[in-house]
């Protein structure tokens, strides 16, 4: 056991499920710990469901997301390094009319939202869980639709490099 790394608290207020979820935990460029999911609290300071640990186990207050995603119903599902120090995240968070919706956003190794992806929004109903970077460096986005008559369904998309549609396209319901 590393006794240098003291235990801590992570806490999730809100709705369903009341308690917090881990969804990914990564260790970025510097070695510092990033953990997401459903996260309001870390050792009683406030955060924005997507926190950075020093080596010591404390959070580290330097960090700071360029969007929101501290609300009810908003989390960050999934996070990864990928070609040109870029980082792609999935998470819910508010539009800019204010409905949490699902999405895919690209960052700059500065934490700074790339204004040169595409912001890729998917409906409020829509939670997009992963990503996966295929080698023509083309996006698959998978999560799962809660509109549907047939209760929740599988989402499968792909974009290109820049945050667009891809030709490429699943229907149907998995299962």
């Amino acid at each position: 056991t590393d006794t240098s790394f003291a235990p801590r608290t992570i806490d999730h207020i809100g709705s369903f499920p009341n308690f917090p979820n881990v969804f990914f935990i990564k260790i970025d460029p510097n070695g510092k710990l990033l953990i997401g999911g459903q996260i309001n609290t870390y050792d009683n300071n406030t955060t924005n469901n997507l926190i950075r640990i020093n080596e010591d186990g404390t959070l580290d207050n330097t960090f700071n997301l360029p969007f929101s995603c501290s609300g009810n119903n908003q989390y960050v599902y999934s996070l990864d390094f990928i070609e040109n120090s870029k980082i792609l995240v999935t998470a819910r968070i508010p539009s800019s009319s204010g409905t949490v919706i699902g999405t895919v956003l690209r960052l700059n190794s500065d934490w700074s939202i790339d204004n040169t992806f595409n912001y890729f929004e998917a409906s409020s109903t829509k939670f997009l869980l992963r990503t996966v970077v295929q080698p023509d460096n083309k996006i698959l986005v998978s999560g799962y639709n809660t509109s549907t008559t047939n209760g929740n369904t599988c989402y499968f998309k792909r974009l290109n490099s820049d945050g667009s549609y891809s030709d490429f396209n699943v229907s149907g319901v998995f299962s």
